[in-house]
């Protein structure tokens, strides 16, 4: 009933939205549309990018007059004034001349953001989530699309999400929403929940994390930047899928001209999550187990959020003032832990409620030489982890009516009714000077801080008080100071990064499992630790450049390694930071209408944190530290314009994560051997064909196809002889789907078809992934 109320209010909150619209085209001197030119509107700081057949729409704008400038690389910058009515369309087209000049310099003005931003000497893949949104995918569906990038779940929408990036995994590749970890913004929003409308782009730091970015990550970062537009605009979207799917999503901003300007956003996600998969199920009777083929049950998924923001903007005293007020939810059934076992869950549930609140400040002085940015916000989180039955569930969804859980739970090593109340802060604060052109420097300050309490009537006692442990706080908090220089050199040939970071932390917590006693168990543990690094990019042309960076980085364990998440991780009060030196190596080369990026990498990893999976029902899974780790590997991507509206793409990654240090005489340590559960060898291909219809000028349609390759590997750290039964086998999957759009119109509807021939495959820990299962989706575009 909540997202049926969410979508209500998001189509009346939409109804009040009014604004002009710019369509047109962007051609060269030989009239042939020119993709991925850039189209701005200076004074109101805003702007879009053409698509591949040249095509740009903008929205939003105001009544009046208004100044255009669109440029691209290697081209003159044209502009041109337009007087546009209320609520009315305006069509326009520009043609761009060759500038030899240009050819000669690095100057990226044409480029997209996301694009320059992947040619920056600290590799970034930016992926601009305007050319996918029409599509029945989200987040993690497009990070899957990304060389060295694999995004993995314990099964559904809305599941548990690991990311492997580069050899990491884990939370060791730390997700951020506008720069601030996901876990200090609450549980309500994660990686796996949020529709692509919602975003604007994600950015993907392989190897070095930048100093304005300001936190603490071992060797890369995913940004999910949201759509954060100030100008008048309203996107809003309906998908509805198989195993019972909703997703609403609902995005508006109306601005005003004395530069004041509101916005609502928010999404609404249900999913049954009700697929079929095959699994072993234990007879209590017999103790003997079968293979069957059954449909998930207890396994729904439901998740909202509501953003309200106002602010002011093009002030002197600031480019960009910002306050925003969030309230997220969601609601969890758990059938099982980090792995499938032979027996599911049948009641146990969790569910959060969140309250955040943002300040946002943007700042230009000195004719913009100084830049000045802060984010803060403070979140309050409410969860409630319900795992105390008795009933013994099959896989049938039948209760034994013979046998009982003679713990009183599930999933847990015990009961529990867990009332969570956490409080959390995050604050960013950064500056940027440019003294002369080329020439900057950067200071950025990191500071959180998480108090976690809570209360549980069937908890074990610790003292002899019978005291919940729950109701003692642990405390996290951390500070991360970065400075940075970036400079230009050889005529601007040369782009150069040379920074450092110092890190200092502590940790209080409560050892749970400690029972008896007159003393407390508690832990405390503090650190300071120093990394630092450099980054250089030589361009030869604009069409080619090579990059290489170095970082020793550190990572703090978060809550989530410490504490566990009370369901289904058990805590490890004694998990100490990560610490690597990274090397990586990179050149991209464009010809013609195909570009190639490759990359090498390599990790010496101490103190690596990787989740370690229980091996039966009463063993929980823990996060742990792995003495020493070497990673090495390499990265390929493709992409290819052959012809006009053909777009391909090929992205394939090849790496070795291993256990490092000194081999004993047994080697029992296992030195030598893969990393469980990262796969070694992944590849993905794409194609996306999209070209006006002949019988209307202003609709277009579109047909896309996504294969995905993962070669098998083992769940367990093994050595050259592995056990089938921990092995996930060789996996292909291919997800296909078209859309029409009518764009004078502002609507778009798309059908995809997700695991089209049906393969068995696999997620995090060999949890079985949905078979064919089909999405559709409307999107609305004002």
């Amino acid at each position: 009933m909540k997202r049926y109320i969410l979508l209500s209010i998001f189509l009346l909150l939409s109804s009040s939205i009014y604004a002009a619209k710019i369509t047109g085209i962007v051609k060269d001197g030989g009239q042939k549309p020119l993709p991925g030119a850039s189209v701005l509107v200076p004074a109101l700081n805003m702007g879009t990018v053409s698509d591949v057949d040249g095509n740009f729409t903008l929205t939003g704008l105001p009544k009046g007059k208004h100044l255009l400038r669109v440029s691209f690389i290697g081209y003159t910058p044209v502009e041109k004034e337009v007087y546009i009515e209320g609520n009315t369309t305006k069509a326009i087209s520009f043609v761009l001349n060759e500038d030899i000049s240009q050819l000669s310099t690095v100057v990226i003005n044409g480029d997209s953001e996301a694009t320059a931003r992947s040619q920056q000497p600290i590799q970034i893949a930016s992926l601009d989530l305007a050319k996918v949104k029409a599509e029945s995918t989200n987040v993690v569906g497009v990070l899957n699309r990304t060389s060295g990038v694999k995004v993995r779940q314990a099964g559904g929408l809305g599941s548990n999400a690991t990311i492997q990036l580069n050899g990491l995994t884990g939370r060791a590749v730390r997700i951020y929403y506008d720069g601030i970890p996901l876990e200090l913004l609450a549980g309500g929003i994660q990686l796996n929940n949020l529709p692509v409308n919602m975003i604007e782009r994600v950015d993907v730091y392989k190897g070095v994390m930048p100093v304005e970015v300001g936190t603490d990550a071992l060797a890369g970062g995913i940004n999910i930047v949201s759509k954060r537009g100030q100008s008048s605009f309203l996107d809003a979207s309906y998908e509805v899928g198989s195993f019972n799917t909703h997703i609403g999503t609902l995005n508006t901003t109306k601005s005003f001209d004395n530069g004041f300007y509101v916005g609502v956003s928010g999404f609404a996600n249900y999913s049954d999550n009700n697929y079929k998969m095959r699994v072993n199920n234990l007879i209590p009777e017999t103790l003997k187990v079968e293979e069957i083929e059954v449909r998930r049950f207890h396994n729904a998924h439901q998740s909202a959020m509501l953003n309200l923001k106002a602010g002011v903007q093009g002030k002197k005293w600031a480019e960009v003032l910002e306050v925003a007020t969030s309230v997220s939810q969601r609601y969890d059934e758990i059938q099982h832990g980090v792995r499938v076992r032979t027996r599911p869950a049948g009641e146990a549930t969790y569910e959060v409620e969140s309250f955040v609140q943002n300040l946002l400040y943007e700042g230009r002085f000195f004719d913009e030489r100084l830049k000045v940015n802060y984010f803060g916000n403070v979140s309050k989180t409410y969860s409630f982890v319900n795992d105390s039955t008795n009933n013994l569930y099959d896989w049938y969804g039948n209760i034994n009516e013979e046998f009982t859980l003679n713990k009183g739970s599930e999933i847990l090593a015990n009961p529990s009714r867990r009332k969570g109340n956490n409080t959390a802060t995050a604050h960013r604060l950064s500056a940027s000077y440019s003294p002369w052109e080329g020439h900057t420097f950067n200071v950025s300050n990191f500071y959180a801080y998480q108090h976690i309490v809570g209360e549980d009537p069937l908890a074990r006692k610790i003292t002899e008080d019978n005291i919940d442990p729950n109701t003692l706080p642990s405390q996290l908090s951390k500070n991360i100071l970065g400075v940075s220089y970036t400079s230009k050199w050889l005529g601007d040939a040369l782009d150069a990064t040379l920074f450092a970071k110092f890190y200092s932390f502590t940790n209080q917590a409560v050892q749970y499992d400690v029972r008896g006693g007159s003393k407390i168990p508690d832990y405390v543990v503090t650190d300071d630790e120093l990394g630092y690094g450099l980054g250089l990019k030589y361009t030869f042309s604009p069409k080619f450049f090579v990059r290489g960076s170095f970082e020793k980085a550190i990572r703090i364990p978060d809550s989530f390694e410490v504490f566990g998440d009370f369901i289904t991780i058990g805590p490890n009060y004694t998990l100490r930071p990560e610490i690597s030196n990274n090397i990586n190596l990179g050149t991209y080369y464009k010809y013609g209408w195909l570009s190639a990026d490759f990359n090498v990498f390599l990790r010496l990893q101490e103190d690596l944190i990787r989740l370690e999976a229980g091996r039966n029902e009463n063993d929980p899974s823990t996060y742990i530290n792995q003495a020493a780790v070497v990673s090495k590997g390499m990265e390929l991507g493709l992409k290819a314009r052959p012809i006009e509206g053909l777009e391909l793409g090929a992205n394939l990654t090849y790496q070795e994560v291993l256990v490092g240090g000194e081999s004993n005489v047994t080697n029992t340590n296992g030195v030598g051997n893969r990393i469980p559960n990262i796969p070694s060898f992944m590849y993905n291909l794409s194609a996306k064909y999209q070209k006006e219809t002949p019988w209307n000028k202003g609709h277009r349609f579109s047909v896309y196809s996504y294969y995905h390759f993962v070669d098998e590997f083992s769940l367990i750290l093994e050595g050259k002889n592995i056990n089938p039964e921990n092995l996930i086998p060789t996996q292909h999957q291919c997800d296909a789907g078209i859309s029409y759009s009518f764009v004078d119109q502002g609507l778009t509807t798309s059908i995809q078809v997700n695991n089209i021939m049906d393969r068995t495959l696999y997620d995090n820990y060999r949890v079985p992934k949905p078979g064919r299962h089909l999405r559709l989706k409307i999107s609305y575009n004002l």
